[in-house]
This record gives C-alpha cells, sequence and structure tokens, in this order.
C-alpha cells in the first residue's frame, strides 16, 4: 500500500515488544520493488559485529534501500525490559562505540580486534559488505548534549522532532558544530518530523486536527489509549518523560494551547511530552517533489494518532484515523 501510494520510505519501529525489526524490514523488502525501509535499531542488544552483518545482509536482499535510524533509548524502565541496565549518559557512550565497530565492520578488509569499553573481540572479519556504497545511510536522533555529540559524529541524517523556526535552527548548528569538532567537513543532512493534518478547506483541517486532541484526551483519561493491558511507556499526567526531545516538547505545550497554526502542541501536554505525533520527515537536499521523504514515525516512539499521508506527482494526500495501538509504527 506505501509503495503505491508514492512513499519514499518507511519507519520499522523498535520497542521491547514488537515484532523483530530486521525480520519485518526482509518480509517488506521481498514484497516491494522501490520502497525504502527504516530500521530503527537500539544498540545494547546484539554485538556490533553480528548487527553490521545483519544490516549488509538486508542491504543486499532489498537491493540496496536500507537505511539504519540509531536510537540510543530515552526512557530506563523501557530499556531495562530487554536486560539494557545502562544509564542515559552511558548509552550514548555505547551507541559512539557501537558505530565505529559496525562502520569499520562494512570497510576493514583485513580481520581486526576491538578492545573498549563496552565491547571487546579478536580477529573479526566479514564477508558481508553493504550493497550501496560506501556504507548504509545511518539516520540518528536526538536532543541532548551528548545525542548532538554522537550523531554529529556518526550520522548522515540527523532527525529532529518538528520545533519552531528559531529552536530547530539551534539544534541544527549545535549538531554541525559537533561534526565539526569530530573533524567532518560534510555536515549531516537533517531532517524534521511533523504530522500534516489535511482537510478540503482550511477549516476542515482545523476541525480534523481538534477532533483528533479531543480523541486523544478521552482515550488516555479513559486509560484505554493503547488497547492493550499494557502500555510500552509510561502514561497520564503524573508521567514525565525522561528523553531531552520530549521534554522540550513538554516545555513548548506548557505555555498554553498555540495559536494557529500549530494547533496539536496540544498534544504534548496531554501526553507530556511523551508521545511524538509527527511523521512527515523532509530532508534538506534529498530533492523530488516538495523535497519531501516520508520517514513515518521517528524510532521507538509511540504516535498517538495516525495520518496517513503521501507525496508524489500528484502533489500530497492524506486520510485521517483515529488513534491507533502502538504497533502501527509506519505511516
Amino acid at each position: 500500500m506505501h509503495e503505491e501510494a508514492g512513499f519514499d520510505r518507511v519507519l520499522i519501529g523498535h520497542s521491547s515488544s514488537s515484532p523483530d525489526g530486521t525480520q519485518v524490514a526482509a518480509y517488506v523488502a521481498a514484497h516491494t520493488e522501490r520502497l525504502g525501509l527504516l530500521l530503527a535499531h537500539r544498540p545494547g542488544v546484539p554485538a556490533p559485529t553480528m548487527a553490521a552483518r545483519s544490516f549488509a545482509t538486508l542491504d543486499h536482499f532489498s537491493g540496496g534501500r536500507l537505511a539504519v535510524h540509531v536510537i540510543s533509548g530515552g526512557n530506563d524502565a523501557e530499556q531495562r525490559r530487554d536486560g539494557d541496565c545502562l544509564g542515559k549518559d552511558d548509552r550514548y557512550a555505547r551507541t559512539d562505540e557501537f558505530l565505529e565497530v559496525v562502520k569499520r565492520s562494512w570497510s576493514e578488509e583485513e580481520g581486526f580486534g576491538h578492545g573498549g569499553r563496552f565491547y571487546r573481540f579478536d580477529d573479526f572479519r566479514s564477508e558481508v559488505r553493504p550493497l550501496q556504497h560506501p556504507c548504509i545511510p545511518l539516520y540518528f536522533g536526538g536532543s541532548s548534549p551528548a545525542a548532538y555529540r554522537v550523531g554529529g559524529k556518526h550520522a548522515d541524517v540527523f532527525a529532529l522532532w518538528g520545533e519552531p523556526l528559531a529552536q530547530t535552527a539551534e539544534q541544527i548548528a549545535a549538531v554541525h558544530a559537533q561534526a565539526r569538532a569530530a573533524g567532518r567537513t560534510v555536515m549531516p543532512r537533517i531532517s524534521v518530523s511533523f504530522r500534516p493534518v489535511l482537510g478540503r478547506t482550511e477549516e476542515e483541517a482545523w476541525e480534523r486536527a481538534y477532533g483528533i486532541l479531543d480523541a486523544i484526551r478521552s482515550r488516555v483519561t479513559a486509560g484505554s489509549f493503547f488497547n492493550r493491558s499494557r502500555p510500552p511507556l509510561p502514561l497520564g499526567p503524573s508521567s514525565r518523560p525522561e528523553n531531552a526531545g520530549s521534554q522540550r516538547l513538554l516545555g513548548r505545550g506548557g505555555q498554553g494551547r498555540a495559536p494557529r497554526p500549530r494547533p496539536v502542541d496540544g498534544t504534548g501536554r496531554r501526553h507530556r511530552g511523551g508521545r511524538q505525533l509527527h511523521s512527515l520527515g523532509g530532508h534538506s537536499g534529498d530533492g523530488g517533489p516538495c523535497s519531501a521523504r516520508l520517514c513515518g514515525h521517528r524510532g521507538d516512539d509511540f504516535p498517538a494518532a495516525r495520518i496517513r499521508t503521501a507525496v508524489g506527482r500528484g502533489g500530497v494526500r492524506a486520510d485521517a484515523d483515529s488513534p491507533g495501538p502502538p504497533g502501527d509504527r509506519a505511516p
């Protein structure tokens, strides 16, 4: 459906309870011809040598359509469900080391060893290399100084949540500063994720937007938002997000209902910044109609409501759904 609708790429998300994303991506690759795959991955469970081979194999099976979105993890309780008990700063340090090993695994011709803080191995050499040259594109997200540092060093594309232009410019400057500090001369491209709410008229679009917000309010209040026995992360007015991106959104939401054209900022207040609603990501410099890449929901964030969108030769098409369960990872 996504390929027929004109999507460029879909995100295959990750959580401690979701289906294995690599197998989902392989299935999608086998049933599509053009659709790009953005596979969310949390460093920490598989070794980087194994992850490098898995990604490279999938890149071949998909005909070079794979990209990997690296998530260091934004909630300690969710991380512990997969046996990852490191704190946030240590997770980012591990991600840095993980990506160093993965990239070397894709490029090193001879066997090599590694003795780092988080990973140790001897005489590793992969017989499978990515089909894409020089490597599989790496996406990275986060809004903390540690995220800017690690993403600025490694990412091909740095993903941001939608914020006002001034705040977005500040984040881009921080990412680029860290990229230069790491010795890079080519800066990471930037993806900013939004969820467009469209209608045949402006009033219809606004009515639909506030209808989504009302549905979120009613379902969270009733405690049935996720339609499952246990939500993937804490919900409700008493919960506080641990990741910096959600805290930034929560700070904006606390300023009161936003004037047009930003009605769905209120969803950040309703979910205490813990769930992100944005799903349309546009990459600067990627080209195509509207320079748009539709990447779906970011990483292991769970959408509170879905708006299916597509950008193709005929323009943007959209269809609003009621809030869906967290299994709906892609647009």
